[in-house]
């Protein structure tokens, strides 16, 4: 106040008056002692000491801001096995710029979300603390990988920087990297990835949900009604949309591609069904982010192949190609395993992307 005077905690303090508070302000609140004051300045401004606990909370709920705010051409690809090195290569020749490789085949949505950084890694430990050396078991994690990728992720848990290790398989353990003493990690703590922060500022491309299909239309075990469906649906878009949010904030440039429907999944079937209600959420939520690749490759990509000189035009689209166009799926000319792509369909795939990254001025 004018002069000198503020209260905080209904207590009134003046100017060079030191006190401990019981909770502070600007939201975090916890046991006795979170702060110390250090005095009021000349407008009524307090100055504060925070303690460990409201170090460690921050640290721990507030991410880094080391990525730059500015746009940066590169581009960072999230998602599955949609999204492979033929694709990132390819992208990275097309449009001349380094292309970072996030994308693991075989991986949900919430596990694509905890590699890039929108949704972490969310553990459970043995005991529920990490230990003041060594390692520890996790329990329980979400946004687990697989083999197709490295075992071990470097980052931090509770403010403790160690590796989180899926030992081949075996089960993930956790091992800090400086001994210390123990401390205590609740149920469902963050992990948070070193790689996490390093493509914040990079425009990105999220292919996520191929591999949800079947859970989305098991309504995640609760049952095959259409509001089960749609909340398990809903639940992934949301994923998604935390993965764009994570994003360096001034540009937060991603592409959201919708999800792509096998040769026997055409009208009709239920992973059409679910997949394109799936994406119409995605094209609602992201607007002129999304990119509906799944109607490319349906529609046009077998004729820009063929104008392009890779296709035969006297032998393509074959009968069964036009069949499975009619039916709403990938022409299967373009798909060698009813689901991924042939050389000449991930061709067409990086070209569209590349096409759809420069028509955006990124």
């Amino acid at each position: 106040g004018p002069e000198g005077q503020a209260r905080v905690n209904d207590l009134e303090v003046s100017r060079g008056t030191t006190l401990e508070t019981s909770s502070l302000a600007f939201g975090v609140y916890a046991p006795a002692k979170n702060a110390q004051i250090i005095g009021v300045d000349e407008e009524g401004k307090v100055s504060f000491v925070p303690s460990p606990w409201v170090l460690r909370y921050l640290r721990n709920n507030i991410w880094p801001t080391s990525a730059p705010l500015h746009a940066d051409l590169r581009v960072a690809v999230h998602g599955d096995s949609m999204l492979p090195t033929t694709v990132t290569d390819g992208l990275a020749a097309t449009l001349g710029r380094e292309v970072f490789k996030g994308s693991v085949g075989g991986l949900t949505t919430r596990s694509i979300a905890a590699l890039q950084g929108g949704v972490p890694a969310a553990l459970t430990l043995d005991g529920g603390e990490i230990p003041g050396s060594g390692s520890v078991n996790v329990t329980t994690i979400e946004g687990e990988w697989n083999n197709q990728t490295s075992d071990v992720r470097t980052g931090s848990l509770m403010g403790v920087p160690g590796t989180l290790d899926r030992n081949g398989g075996a089960g993930y353990t956790f091992t800090r990297f400086l001994d210390g003493g123990a401390v205590t990690v609740p149920a469902g703590s963050p992990f948070i990835m070193d790689q996490n922060t390093e493509h914040r500022s990079w425009t990105h491309i999220i292919g996520a949900g191929r591999n949800d299909w079947a859970a989305m239309a098991n309504g995640d075990g609760a049952g095959t009604g259409i509001l089960e469906r749609r909340a398990a649906i809903r639940a992934r878009v949301e994923m998604i949309e935390a993965m764009a949010q994570f994003l360096s904030p001034i540009h937060q440039r991603c592409l959201v591609l919708s999800v792509h429907t096998g040769t026997s999944q055409g009208t009709g079937t239920d992973a059409h069904t679910i997949i394109t209600r799936f994406n119409t959420e995605l094209g609602a939520t992201f607007g002129d982010r999304y990119v509906d690749l799944r109607r490319y490759m349906v529609d046009h990509a077998i004729y820009d192949a063929i104008n392009a000189g890779l296709l035969d035009s006297g032998s393509y689209p074959t009968a069964d190609d036009l069949s499975d166009m009619a039916a709403d799926t990938v022409p299967r000319s373009l798909i060698t395993d009813g689901v991924h792509y042939t050389s000449i369909g991930w061709q067409m795939k990086y070209e569209f992307l590349a096409r759809q990254i420069l028509n955006r001025g990124w």
